[in-house]
């Protein structure tokens, strides 16, 4: 009875160390993501079945209130929809993997134990990644994005199974002490070491180069308020701010998302005006906007004013779900701009790696506008997915936001200008063009499914292994 309540308060324990090392990783201490789940692998590898489901069910609902919190804000329509739906997944998602790699862990070969959990890991993100809710917290590659050139070759897919695929090997040393588990393990923390070196100090180049000024506007949260103000305030702060860029002389000037949140395309002095601006400061203006179908639904939009007087439009392909009077559009994401293609997405659209996938293979750089200060603390984490779209493509990224997360992010991942969050201000960069594809980008996750084919492979038990037991 001793034993059982010691194993208890043990398990109970590690648990507790795993929520909060996952809490310090959403507050930024993103490195403790390679050991963030190796008590609970450690607990799957050594308890029963009951006992691992319970402990699981312990961790992703205690976890669910300190680092999804963020969700939850009262200027923001069906936010407690919106973290009930995530939270429930979670749940669902962790205490299932956990569940899966005990019942599996006994059924294997033992040798290659550690491919167990990214093998089940990765199957369930590629399964969950076809459902409607594109939500993809459980992609923990999000936490370490800088890891060119594997996340070149094997997309962020790739990055979390190496995480996973870490957090293992330190679990299976716990668990057998077989010493091969280190020399495994040093062997891939030097590869991946090496990766996000060659992230951080490598310098880009290329031939053409873009001059661009994201504009920070830093205006109140209430959607009510910022409707009011649309064509007064906010319209006349925005156009100054851009005419201060102007200075700089950029080829591209970028407002965020809802930037202006009334449609524009209805009122005929503000559409000249936007239009006018462009022209007359011999730039590219993209305003994030909306347009109205009726009073009630309407597209999420980005207005493009070229210095031509030409006007065009993208309106969201894939509005959060969470937004119900938000069409889905089946336009494509792709302008064409005199120095090349580049493609935008909006808000939501920078978690969906297909989307960002298909609109790189076409263009020269990437543009995100977005508009998640309702999210506090989460805007921090919201913005890791800019950098693994940029790092997973080789494309420069430029994000715009009402109020923060504003930066410029090269193809390794690495966020190289950035603004102060909460604050009115202009951020003037350059990004390079680049047309050429990684191999993820070419192929998609055909590497990552060769590797889960080769882990499962190794992990059949063999048919004299249980005679030697």
């Amino acid at each position: 009875m001793k034993n059982t309540s010691r194993e208890n308060l043990f398990g109970i324990a590690l648990v507790a160390l795993s929520i909060i090392i996952l809490v310090l990783m959403t507050y930024g201490w993103h490195f403790f993501v390679w050991i963030h789940l190796v008590p609970l692998i450690y607990i799957a590898y050594r308890r029963k079945l009951k006992q691992v489901i319970l402990f699981g069910l312990l961790y992703s609902i205690i976890s669910s209130f300190f680092v999804f919190d963020w969700i939850i804000d009262k200027n923001l329509e069906n936010s407690g929809k919106m973290y009930f739906s995530i939270a429930v997944i979670f749940t669902v998602f962790v205490t299932s993997f956990l569940a899966l790699t005990s019942i599996f862990s006994k059924k294997i070969n033992r040798k290659f134990l550690f491919l167990l959990p990214p093998v089940i890991w990765a199957l369930m993100l590629l399964a969950y990644s076809w459902l409607p809710l594109k939500i993809l917290w459980q992609d923990y590659s999000l936490f370490q994005p800088d890891t060119a050139p594997l996340i070149w070759i094997f997309g962020s897919f790739g990055i979390t199974f190496a995480i996973f695929t870490f957090n293992s090997l330190l679990a299976q040393y716990f668990y057998l002490k077989e010493k091969r588990i280190l020399y495994i393990s040093f062997a891939l923390f030097l590869l991946v070491a090496a990766s996000i070196l060659y992230s951080n100090f490598h310098v880009f180049s290329a031939e053409t180069k873009l001059k661009i000024a994201l504009i920070q506007g830093n205006f109140p949260y209430s959607w009510e308020e910022r409707n009011k103000d649309a064509f007064g305030r906010i319209l006349d702060s925005y156009v100054n701010l851009t005419k201060e860029a102007s200075f700089s002389k950029p080829d591209m000037v970028i407002w965020p998302e809802y930037a202006i949140s009334d449609d524009i395309f209805t009122d005929e002095y503000t559409f000249s005006l936007l239009r006018n601006l462009a022209q007359n400061l011999n730039t590219t203006l993209i305003i994030g906007t909306l347009r109205y179908v009726d009073n009630d639904h309407y597209y999420d939009t980005s207005a493009i004013f070229s210095n031509n007087g030409q006007v065009s439009t993208y309106d969201s392909i894939s509005p959060i779900i969470f937004e119900p009077n938000a069409l889905r559009s089946t336009n494509e994401n792709i302008i064409k701009f005199k120095e090349g293609n580049f493609g935008i997405s909006m808000c939501n659209e920078e978690l969906i790696a297909p989307l960002a996938r298909k609109s790189s293979a076409k263009s020269g750089f990437l543009i995100s506008l977005s508009n998640n200060q309702y999210f506090n603390r989460g805007r921090l984490i919201i913005s890791q997915f800019s950098k693994l779209r940029a790092a997973e493509n080789g494309k420069y990224i430029a994000r715009a936001t009402n109020d923060g997360i504003t930066q410029i992010v090269n193809p390794a991942g690495k966020v190289v200008a950035t603004l102060d969050i909460g604050k009115q201000n202009i951020l003037i960069g350059e990004i390079y063009i680049n047309n050429e594809q990684t191999f993820y980008n070419r192929f998609g996750n055909l590497p990552l499914f060769f590797v889960l084919l080769l882990s499962i492979l190794l992990l059949q038990k063999r048919p004299n292994e249980d005679r030697r037991k």
